[in-house]
């Protein structure tokens, strides 16, 4: 029914076999909502979805990982929108040197990698050696070509791990299947052989490899290249102390009347609503790193003519022989 909906519309069987994901199994793997989902499409462009008659969009697995490279990016500070047009090669390398540019690998409370593998065997061949790190999680174990879905292991993965002797024509497809049982984001494949046009494919589609014998240190070190550190804040400026309270402030500006110059009254109405600026600028939302960097201009800026008046104030205040 829904094949011939496409083919109605031009759309080929190759294509509904490529984009045959709904809304609903992207935000649970990609771990972003629908109506976010929908918002980076409609502002963005991100991604094209294709649609059936009745409107139903309809993903592929490279829409996954692009989804999932542009949240980590996100949440390390990164706009949406400088990320929107970005390829997924791009992106990959992006977050990767952005990971590389923290030391430790990770800061505060570690991530975890969630590990689903393919063949109960397999797991068991290098679970016991994935548990000795804090910063893998192994879900469960499905078998291949069965109908397991994910509502049936004991929790969502992250990365599908697949152990496979041969790679060739046919393996992207088999690995998109298993991905699509499994509810993991993207795989890993562990072979002995294969030729470089399915090994290329399946790498621009996202999909991970490890040749020959491996260790868990091996799966690990691959594994976590997906997982983003913990995000980075943007540093607080450091702001020159005040030199008045508010207390002292408010004494002065009601001074009016009391004195014969009113200019101590005025500096120090517009030193109140400077720090008022100051703490707004460094308490305002921000949405992206660049907000963040903007911000912090500003509270500083502030800072540097509060620092002025109070200058000038406390010139006056002796001048005038003003007690506060």
């Amino acid at each position: 029914m829904l094949s011939a909906k496409l083919l109605r519309n031009g759309i080929s069987m190759e294509t509904n076999l490529q984009n045959s994901l709904t809304i609903g199994v992207v935000a649970r793997r990609s771990q972003i909502q629908p109506e976010t989902l929908r918002v980076w499409e409609k502002r963005y462009d991100m991604i094209s979805p294709m649609r059936t008659d009745s409107g139903r969009r309809l993903y592929s697995e490279s829409d996954i990982l692009k989804l999932s490279l542009v949240k980590q990016l996100k949440e390390l500070g990164h706009s949406v929108s400088g990320l929107a047009n970005l390829s997924i090669e791009s992106l990959r390398v992006l977050l990767i040197n952005e990971k590389s540019s923290h030391s430790p690998a990770f800061t505060g409370k570690a991530l975890r990698c969630r590990l689903v593998f393919l063949n109960q065997n397999f797991k068991q061949r290098f679970s016991r050696d994935l548990m000795n790190f804090d910063d893998i999680v192994i879900v469960d174990a499905i078998e291949s070509k069965t109908a397991t879905t994910p509502e049936n292991i004991s929790g969502y993965g992250d990365v599908l791990i697949i152990d496979m002797a041969t790679v060739n024509d046919h393996t992207s497809e088999e690995v998109k299947n298993q991905l699509q049982l499994s509810g993991c984001s993207t795989a890993l494949v562990v072979f002995n052989f294969g030729t470089r046009l399915a090994i290329s494919e399946m790498s621009n589609a996202g999909i991970l490899f490890l040749k020959g014998s491996v260790t868990a240190e091996d799966i690990r070190r691959v594994c976590m290249t997906l997982r983003q550190p913990a995000q980075q804040q943007t540093p607080k400026p450091s702001l020159p102390p005040k030199r008045f309270s508010a207390t002292q402030l408010a004494r002065v500006v009601s001074m009016k009347g009391t004195i014969a110059c009113e200019c101590p009254n005025h500096l120090a109405d517009l030193i109140v609503s400077l720090n008022a600026f100051e703490q707004y600028s460094g308490e305002c939302a921000n949405r992206n790193d660049k907000d963040a960097i903007i911000h912090a201009q500003l509270q500083a800026s502030t800072a540097q003519a509060r620092v002025i008046l109070e200058d000038s104030l406390a010139r006056l205040i002796e001048k005038e022989g003003i007690l506060i």
